[in-house]
């Protein structure tokens, strides 16, 4: 499910977003600090900045990385100072450098009453096959889903008046569904910021390449969440997407070469040396920043023995 909110004037906004937590905070007023299922959110997306690789040509060996772009969060914000936290079973410390993730979220589960809150991220993971299982045992396909659990407890700080301050905390994941109101915070103020990395090191996309032919060369496409590379055939995000392992004839039909929005030129290639010269051209759309998508397409094929 995904939610898309239209505002038509900042002033409408905060009035609508205040009125509909205010109806919400009413309704819990009798439940301090139970669980209350049926809730439904959303994680912003993970995305990337495709063309954010330095200009110019380079020249690389097989199995040498081509590049290694950091997954952002779309929309963040990044704690300036720490915060007790106590709510429920889930109690500690956010510390400052924190980075919340936004979060659209809805008590009834249906959009009606859509907030803003900010929280701890979810832990990615891979749900089993779906999709025509059986008939894909003989050479079909099937979709694997990227699981971010609802029974992952996720620590969220809330703005109930858009004031540009925190001033609620509360948890979501607390079950199937569940979500626990907690205790006032003293104010203190946020700033939500654009293409926010969502760690150091452990989330990226990256482009490897894999062999260099007289006919073609052949790169491949992983997805890194948490230091771990998903299992996937393709993935789209709807405008951009590719097979994981992606094969380009030489000389190109075209001037251009696309993978996941990340354009590439190719130059020259020496296939006795496995050696392949890509130019990383200037004229590109610089502000292009495909998502990662929470599903994607898996091949399998039944080998008997």
């Amino acid at each position: 499910m995904r939610w898309v909110a239209v505002a038509t004037h900042s002033g409408q906004v905060v009035s609508r977003l205040a009125a509909c937590l205010s109806a919400l905070l009413a309704a819990l007023a009798l439940l301090p600090s139970e669980a209350v299922a049926g809730a439904r959110w959303r994680e912003t997306d993970q995305v990337f900045a495709a063309n954010s690789s330095p200009r110019g040509e380079r020249t690389f060996a097989r199995n040498e990385e081509v590049l290694r772009l950091p997954l952002l969060w779309e929309q963040a914000t990044v704690l300036d100072q720490s915060v007790n936290f106590a709510v429920g079973a889930e109690i500690g410390e956010l510390s400052a450098g924190t980075v919340l993730p936004l979060v659209k979220f809805s008590a009834a589960g249906d959009g009606s009453d859509m907030v803003e809150i900010f929280c701890t991220p979810r832990r990615p993971g891979e749900r089993p096959l779906e999709g025509g299982i059986m008939g894909a045992m003989f050479g079909g396909v099937a979709t694997r889903a990227l699981a971010r659990s609802l029974t992952d407890t996720q620590r969220c700080l809330q703005d109930t008046d858009g004031d540009g301050s925190f001033d609620r905390t509360l948890i979501v994941g607390e079950g199937d569904n569940d979500f626990v109101i907690g205790p006032a915070l003293d104010p203190f103020p946020y700033q939500v910021r654009s293409y926010v990395p969502i760690s150091e090191s452990d989330d990226a996309v990256v482009i490897t390449l894999r062999s260099v032919r007289r006919s073609g060369v052949r790169f491949q496409f992983d997805i890194i969440q948490l230091g771990e590379p998903r299992n996937f055939d393709s993935a789209t995000d709807g405008t951009y997407g590719t097979v994981r392992d992606k094969s380009m004839s030489v000389p190109p039909s075209e001037g251009i070469w696309q993978i996941y929005g990340v354009d590439l030129r190719y130059v020259a290639s020496d296939a006795s040396a496995a050696r392949l010269t890509l130019d990383f051209p200037a004229n590109v759309d610089a502000e292009r920043y495909p998502s990662i998508p929470d599903r994607w397409t898996q091949l399998i094929t039944y080998l008997p023995h």
